[in-house]
């Protein structure tokens, strides 16, 4: 079935133009977005942490890390390649654009035998529009290669079924299981996908066999890797058994009360949308039909696994997750969710639009269109200016401070980001501090005592209630008070009020001031 909706094929080609232009203004600035955002602290400490590990460093022996490793496989090549230049940031920032890009085109392409032409920019808008999408899918993090893994998978099992073969059903598998090995979270949309296909295909053990063969084979190869490297104990313990175990912890409300007010325009379209797609199938009505019927195959069974149903399934899946399962429910977990509700939001609004006599109306999807584009405006930048740059001379001035190898103790700053990190524990934001604290307390002590690091970067937050730290940092450094701000921080030219004050040098040690 080439379009579900054959009528759509008569709007003027002119609105088209028009909607694709949105997208082509969209694309120009998420990538401006991509090129000129200053880079994150989380970021930074994904780029330092696949720099120490190119640097022979092992995960979860030489340094802490709650994050399963896959991702350092797209970093570590980068820095193989770019070293400690800008162009490491730099291309590590692209590549993460390209799967924002990459989902964009892999949701174009699932939706596009199964909603009217007019639609079809209209998702690709309300994706690129959210602030999730705007804000967290340019970063890099785990979490953006585990949704492309996932959306990849689910285009080859929902794809067109003439070309949904065996090796298809095996590339999903390899897919599935590689997103296992990206982030935790991805344990639910894989175990979501893996029931739809069972339940969709628990007569076809043939096509089952080779989709499990697939997951298997990449699970048992991941599992043979980290135990050849010594770290596949370590590896579950800190991610499978630590990471449920946060002291700090918030509600999910907290996001979501800032949803509503980034995003409350696309909010309501989801709502709309997923409501019209449930009440659809609960009632078996003809768009429910329509959209199956894109999957069945000459025998009359299905021959790939309904899209929207699986859509409509993780959508369910990661609110539920969202709200009852993970501590804590920042941005980035949202992801899927903004991909999923975009589809399934757009495709119950298409269906809300049909007229009784089939006929859509052109004018809903031109509205919806321009109302989502207008809303999502103000995520982009307001002028196309670097603010990576007084950043990155921060970085590079504390790698030249370090030396080619000397060590740097930086909390959660990411100013140490080229340098090997002095202790176990290379980051240190609040999650952190409070469910490693005696951990983290002796671990400095030992660093500070035996092996002082050459540059120390680090927030007065950081280090408040540690008072052997304090004892063992003033026997060996200056106090340096600072409107409040503990010792250590910052360096030369980080901000104008500390451009004046340079780095307090006590032997092979440099102390470095920063901003609170």
């Amino acid at each position: 079935m080439k379009n579900a909706y054959p009528s759509g094929k008569k709007a003027g080609i002119w609105i088209l133009v028009f909607m694709w232009t949105f997208v082509s203004i969209l694309t120009f600035a998420l990538v401006t977005e991509a090129f000129t955002r200053s880079f994150r602290p989380d970021e930074l400490q994904h780029l330092h942490l696949a720099r120490a590990i190119a640097h022979g460093m092992v995960p979860y022996i030489d340094f802490f890390e709650h994050h399963l490793p896959l991702h350092y496989a797209f970093l570590i090549p980068l820095y193989y390649h770019f070293g400690d230049s800008i162009h490491y940031f730099l291309s590590a920032r692209c590549l993460f654009l390209g799967l924002v890009l990459l989902n964009g085109f892999l949701i174009w392409r699932l939706i596009r035998p199964r909603m009217s032409v007019l639609w079809q920019p209209v998702v690709l808008l309300t994706y690129g529009m959210s602030s999730v999408t705007f804000e967290k899918g340019l970063e890099i993090r785990p979490d953006n290669i585990m949704v492309t893994i996932v959306l990849a998978s689910v285009f080859l099992l929902c794809g067109n079924s003439v070309h949904w073969n065996e090796w298809s059903r095996m590339g999903a598998g390899m897919l599935l299981g590689a997103a296992l090995f990206t982030s935790v979270k991805a344990v639910f949309p894989v175990s979501v996908i893996c029931l739809i296909t069972m339940i969709i295909h628990r007569r076809r053990l043939k096509e089952l066999m080779i989709l499990t063969m697939g997951l298997v084979l990449v699970i048992i190869a991941g599992l043979t890797i980290t135990a050849r490297y010594g770290f596949l104990y370590a590896m579950i313990q800190s991610n499978y058994l630590e990471n449920g175990r946060w002291i700090y912890r918030f509600s999910w409300r907290v996001m979501a009360d800032s949803l509503l007010m980034d995003d409350s325009i696309l909010i309501v379209i989801w709502g709309i949308g997923i409501g019209r797609i449930i009440w659809d199938w609960t009632r078996r009505c003809e768009h429910q039909k329509t959209s199956v019927a894109c999957c069945r195959s000459d025998g009359g069974e299905l021959a790939c696994v309904p899209p929207m149903l699986v859509f409509t399934c993780l959508f369910i899946c990661m609110v539920i997750f969202i709200v009852w399962v993970i501590p804590n429910p920042y941005l980035h977990n949202y992801l899927i969710i903004a991909l999923t509700g975009a589809v399934l939001g757009i495709d119950g609004l298409s269906r809300w639009s049909v007229l009784t006599k089939g006929r859509i109306m052109v004018w809903a999807p031109l509205g919806v269109a321009m109302l989502v584009f207008v809303s999502g405006m103000d995520h982009f930048p307001a002028s196309p200016v670097i603010r990576w740059k007084d950043q990155m001379d921060v970085i590079f001035k504390v790698h030249r401070l370090a030396g080619p190898n000397g060590t740097v103790l930086d909390d959660w700053t990411g100013r140490g980001a080229l340098c090997q990190p002095a202790s176990f524990f290379p980051f240190l934001h609040i999650e952190i501090i409070r469910q490693y604290r005696p951990r983290i307390q002796e671990e400095l002590v030992r660093v500070l005592n035996q092996a002082p690091p050459k540059v120390i970067v680090a927030r007065s937050v950081t280090l408040e209630g540690f008072f052997k730290i304090q004892e063992s940092v003033n026997s060996q450094y200056e106090y340096l008070p600072d409107d409040g701000i503990w010792v250590y921080m910052g360096s030369p030219g980080m901000n104008a009020d500390l451009r004046r004050r340079p780095p307090q040098k006590l032997g092979n040690v440099t102390i470095v001031l920063a901003q609170n």
